[in-house]
């Protein structure tokens, strides 16, 4: 699991990224409150893996996640928003609903992270959630028909958004993000464009 902070250029501050691992066999007992991390993170420090400082920090991340979870009661599968008020919607919009596969082919010089050039194809976003009375999680944390293979034929059409990178997606790590070339171009919108699938002319 992930937790991303991220921060705009002028605040000054970078952006953050906390992972923490999870076996997937742990994630619902995890996602209901019903399993929490402390031993199993205990014993990566007894088998050298980690040290208790980076125990320490990933058991207080899990702690945080699942406690924001159980607290916004964030379980997945278990909504049904069809007869909700629109200011509890609001409270319920985190609980993850969509999720997205690409191809990704990045460039740079081996040794060298300062220059990035990645390129995602492939991109494909699938609804997971159990809104419109259709089970497609159902009580699990993720769908499970989905597969790997792109583009995903078993799955309706409805459930599925395909786009096309019509142009390469370039990615400067921020150390060089200070040049105004470099900016210039990555912000440039005729640099990224995307397309659905749905809005191209067959052919």
């Amino acid at each position: 699991m992930e937790r991303k902070t991220h921060r705009e250029d002028w605040t000054g501050e970078k952006s953050v990224k906390a992972r923490f691992p999870l076996k997937e066999h742990l994630v619902n007992p995890f996602l209901r409150g019903e399993y929490t991390v402390d031993a199993d993170f205990q014993q990566l420090v007894k088998k050298g893996k980690k040290s208790q400082q980076e125990v320490d920090s990933m058991i207080q991340l899990a702690n945080e996640v699942q406690y924001a979870i159980l607290t916004k009661k964030l379980e997945p599968g278990k909504f049904d928003f069809s007869n909700i008020i629109p200011q509890v919607q609001e409270l319920m919009i985190y609980i993850s609903v969509m999720r997205s596969f690409y191809n990704r082919t990045a460039f740079q010089l081996p040794g060298d992270a300062r220059v990035r050039i990645s390129l995602d194809t492939e991109l494909t976003m699938v609804r997971e959630d159990n809104w419109d009375g259709r089970a497609r999680s159902k009580d699990n944390w993720r769908r499970e028909d989905i597969g790997i293979d792109f583009p995903f034929e078993q799955l309706p059409p409805e459930d599925k958004e395909i786009f096309k990178f019509v142009s390469v997606l370039k990615e400067f790590c921020e150390v060089l993000m200070s040049c105004s070339y470099l900016s210039d171009m990555v912000f440039s919108r005729s640099n990224c464009r995307l397309s659905s699938d749905r809005n191209l002319p067959s052919g």
